[in-house]
């Protein structure tokens, strides 16, 4: 047998499967590759890596899966029709002791018709010529990433699988390895499942009482092959590059002699590995993780926002004058024609200009004039490799009534994140960038995180509604674990009142991919008992292949579960309809193998009683159902619900649905009957609301409003999730619930006229609500609270008090005078019962009017007539007049309301109060809801000058 033949190397994968549990995999493969010849032939080792680890590169993508890889089987073999039954029932749960595993068919098949000579030398193909037949297999899918390599003229699929089935004269063991090749997981051979194990419930328990043999990892192989592939690989992430590399410097095989040391340094083009984060499963170990036991491993760490969007590795690089993109996504993929609408946004954000393009994005001209307005000055770039975070933003209102900012990582494909098009200014991609591993030639992975970040922020440019920096917070080790113990609990506590996705912990001195000190993310979910959980019914029961290759059982065990919601509480309980159930999504985790096993022992027997799955007949369950388009069917249907308690990291929208899922679902206890019910699960009302809550929308949901022509707030703001600021536009002139009525004080003759009367809109109560900070009180609570409209319309009338026309005004101190001018106040029929709460807002410092009469004036609570005054403050809600951001955001009434009343069309000067606030508010502890009001709309007044607040050029009431 050739030392290359591919029946040698499927000889090898075979062992690698009969391997004792104490045995060590690296052994066969030494013995393995020293037989091979010496010198190797060209592209040895890359070709061996890719049959070894098919799934490891994304170099090959043959769409196709085992039902239309059998078909193609069956044709280019001319199977009989029982054969090609047999291969369609690869996964038949009937047959006893079933692998599920397709090449394991393709073999039985194979051996039974005898079309292989049956000895392992009968082929001569090497392991060279399957890799060339299967490149050309792979270049039909448009997926696959073959670069140079495409062939020219490729053949048709059915001509490759027939030479690779038929004429090649591979042996059946050898057919079955193509075939888990093809299919891109060598699993059912290398770690096969456990034998005697033909019950479901027994399988599980031999599964959890046997060890699986030990396997051979990827870096592990690299280590074996050459002594410096491994660090190779972490400076160029792609494995093909890696080999010639190794293959230029007489390595391979473990026969390059240590002491020749190649340049490990990236490539512009080539992507550089993505280090993988470990997990912490509490603030306690995460912090324990990456500073050590005592805290010694470091002095700084640096909690980073996780976004919840999808990665980007961003080369651009400068060829004949003009830039060049090149996108990695995290599966290592080219997308570099799926992200073009975000190239102009790369480019903006390192002051590149923004070349020419066949195709123009919807948001080039909002995009352009937003850099004009943020000018930025640094060195030329020849050539850079950054990271950043693919997020959806909106301009203007987002679901749930939350206003403009970043949306749900699920709008990513509704904008073109998979190469579509899109046409909508007003939603566009998002970046932000947290890393930068190479600039103009010198490679910086080599410094540390903290001198990393430096030169990021030195590169790129801020962008309003386009691009940013990752936020993160700093964690000070080097004053005790105590310290930074409570420091983090602070910064994760923010993160998830943000509804954000977590924090990555990152050491300041930390390299990039550094293995001894690896990034820690922290999320919710991984935490017990601190992620999204829901009760929700269990309808049907199935079997899911990833999952059970983890678990090393076979399709007789049930290892997935259906969830669904009822649709029609409100008829049962009319006794008009029987239940109904929509299935939204299925759950593959959370059972240990021994709870696995007991659940399967239980299924048959009350109260678990099924009926095999049929889309057409609910004849002997007690309910009906719809499932979802495009699920995987289930095996059985449980004749009666149960109710399962699910723990999730999130929700996300269901595609074409009106329904949410959970994010990776996991079983945390399943309910006897006897325990809790189906009925107490959560039907679809309660479960929308649920979802709603989690992902902070608003519970009462606004319509969308479109912002004024021009600069506007909405382009700035994200509510809800940077630095605790929520935006509230009240230009429309909402007034208060219709229990108020409005009177009109009688016109001074030197007045203009007022303005028209508005008529009272229906929705004036969820308007209330906005007003008021985002608590965890109920909505009818919440409306007990008194609205703070007749603030608003007494700030009016207070600034309105002039004997001319008014263009600027003045807030100072000394005597205010009664307001003479036509303003719209509120008269209640009822008074509102005796509260000292109220709310702080910042004014403006200067309030002056270009007239000969006396200055209006604002003092202080304790001085204005209309505020503060003894004899009516105690008796409605108030304002406390503040002159500063600092005093808005220290002021000791935690429960107050802070208001910021801005015009909405200041674009700039809003940006700046933001900005402000965000930076006043990450000096404090805890987070303190600010609102920023659009009431531009409600004065009578016009002609308003840009005033003064706290160093801020803003345009006020």
């Amino acid at each position: 047998m050739h030392p290359l033949s591919f029946e040698r190397f499927s000889t090898f994968v075979q062992a690698l499967g009969q391997l004792h549990s104490n045995a060590d995999p690296s052994e066969i493969f030494n013995k393995y590759i020293n037989g091979f010849p010496d010198p190797l032939p060209r592209n040895t080792g890359a070709a061996l890596f890719r049959l070894l680890f098919p799934y490891f590169t994304v170099r090959r993508r043959y769409h196709l899966k085992e039902n239309s890889l059998a078909e193609g089987i069956a044709k280019a073999m001319t199977l009989s029709d029982v054969h090609l039954e047999a291969l369609r029932k690869w996964d038949d749960d009937g047959k006893v002791g079933q692998r599920a595993c397709l090449g394991d068919e393709v073999k039985h098949v194979a051996e039974q018709r005898n079309l292989c000579r049956g000895s392992t030398s009968g082929s001569r193909l090497s392991i060279l010529d399957i890799d060339l037949l299967l490149d050309e297999l792979a270049c039909h899918s448009t997926y696959s990433n073959l670069g140079a390599d495409r062939p020219e003229n490729p053949r048709t699929r059915f001509q490759i699988l027939r030479i690779l089935y038929t004429t090649s004269g591979l042996s059946p063991l050898s057919l079955s390895c193509i075939t888990q090749i093809i299919l891109q997981d060598l699993r059912p051979i290398t770690c096969p499942l456990p034998q005697g194990a033909y019950h479901p419930a027994l399988a599980c328990h031999i599964s959890a009482t046997t060890k699986p043999p030990p396997v051979l990892d990827v870096f592990r192989a690299m280590n074996l092959w050459d002594w410096e592939m491994r660090e190779l690989y972490r400076a160029c992430g792609d494995l093909d590059v890696v080999c010639r590399v190794v293959e230029a410097l007489g390595g391979g095989a473990g026969r390059r002699p240590r002491g020749i040391r190649a340049v490990a340094e990236p490539v512009i083009g080539v992507q550089v590995e993505i280090p993988k984060c470990e997990k912490g499963r509490s603030i306690e170990s995460a912090l324990k993780m990456i500073a050590g036991k005592e805290g010694r491993n470091t002095r700084t760490i640096w909690a980073e926002t996780k976004y919840d969007g999808e990665r980007m590795q961003i080369h651009v690089w400068l060829q004949n004058g003009k830039p060049v993109i090149k996108i990695y996504s995290k599966s290592k993929r080219d997308s570099t024609e799926d992200r073009k609408d975000t190239h102009d946004i790369i480019l903006g954000s390192l002051g590149l200009p923004l070349v020419s393009q066949k195709h123009i994005p919807a948001h080039h001209k909002l995009l352009s004039n937003r850099l004009q307005a943020t000018p930025h000055q640094q060195g030329t770039i020849t050539s850079v490799i950054l990271e950043a975070e693919m997020l959806p933003y909106n301009e203007l209102d987002r679901e749930g009534g939350r206003g403009p900012g970043i949306e749900e990582f699920w709008h990513l494909t509704s904008l073109g994140a998979r190469g579509g098009s899109h046409r909508d200014a007003s939603r566009h991609f998002f970046l932000s960038y947290f890393d930068i591993l190479h600039i103009n030639g010198d490679t910086l992975l080599t410094e540390s995180y903290e001198a990393r970040r430096v030169r990021l922020e030195s590169v790129v440019r801020e962008i309003p509604g386009f691009c940013q920096l990752a936020e993160r917070t700093r964690i000070d080790v080097a004053q005790g674990v105590r310290r930074a113990m409570a420091q983090l609990s602070a910064a994760f506590d923010r993160s998830n009142f943000r509804i954000e996705e977590g924090l990555v912990l990152k050491a300041a001195e930390s390299r990039y991919n550094d293995p001894q000190l690896r990034w820690v993310k922290l999320k919710r979910d991984f935490i017990p008992g601190v992620g999204d959980c829901v009760d929700l019914a269990i309808l049907a029961v199935g079997w899911d292949k990833d999952r059970a290759r983890e678990l090393r059982v076979g399709p007789s065990v049930v290892t997935t579960l259906y969830a669904g919601v009822l649709t029609n509480r409100a008829q049962i309980h009319q006794g008009k309809e029987e239940p109904h159930f929509e299935i939204l999504f299925r759950i593959s985790y959370g059972m240990s193998k021994d709870q696995l096993g007991d659940f399967n022992s239980a299924l048959g027997r009350p109260p678990f009683l099924t009926r095999k799955y049929n889309s057409h007949d609910c004849q002997g369950l007690s309910y009906r159902f719809t499932l979802r388009a495009g699920m995987i069917a289930p095996t059985a249907m449980l004749t009666n619900p149960i109710n399962c308690e699910v723990m999730g990291a999130g929700f996300q929208k269901i595609p074409l649905s009106e329904h949410y899922e959970l994010r990776w679902p996991r079983v945390e206890k399943l309910h006897r009957p006897e325990e809790r019910s189906w009925e107490n699960a959560l039907d679809a009302d309660r479960y929308r609301a649920t979802c709603l809550k989690a992902l902070g929308y608003l519970e009462s949901k606004p319509e969308t409003r479109r912002s004024p022509e021009g600069g506007s707030i909405a382009g700035i703001f994200r509510t809800f999730s940077e630095g605790g600021i929520d935006v509230l536009d009240l230009s429309l002139g909402t007034f208060p619930s219709k229990k108020s009525t409005i009177k009109k004080e009688s016109p001074s003759p030197a007045q203009h006229s007022p303005p028209p009367r508005t008529p009272l809109p229906r929705r004036s109560r969820s308007m209330i609500e906005g007003l008021y900070p985002r608590t965890s009180m109920s909505r009818a609570a919440r409306l007990q609270q008194k609205p703070m409209f007749p603030l608003l319309h007494r700030i009016n009338a207070v600034e309105a008090g002039s004997h001319s026309p008014p263009s600027e005004r003045v807030l100072s101190s000394g005597p205010t005078a009664r307001p003479r001018t036509p303003v719209w106040r509120v008269k209640r029929r009822k008074r509102p019962p005796r509260t000292t709460s109220g709310a702080y807002a910042v004014l403006t410092d200067t309030l002056r009017t270009n007239t000969s009469a006396s200055p209006t004036t604002l003092r202080t609570p304790s001085a204005d007539p209309l505020l503060s005054r003894k004899r009516k403050a105690l008796d409605r809600p108030h304002i406390h007049v503040v002159k500063s951001i600092r005093q808005l955001v220290e002021a000791p009434n935690r429960k107050s309301t802070r208001l910021i009343l801005v015009d909405g069309h200041d674009a700039e000067g809003v940006a700046r109060v933001r900005a402000e606030v965000i930076r006043r508010q990450s000096e404090r502890a805890e987070r303190v809801p600010i609102r920023l009001v659009n009431a531009s709309r409600l004065v009578s007044a016009a002609n308003l000058s840009a005033a003064t607040v706290d160093g801020f050029t803003v345009r006020m009431l």
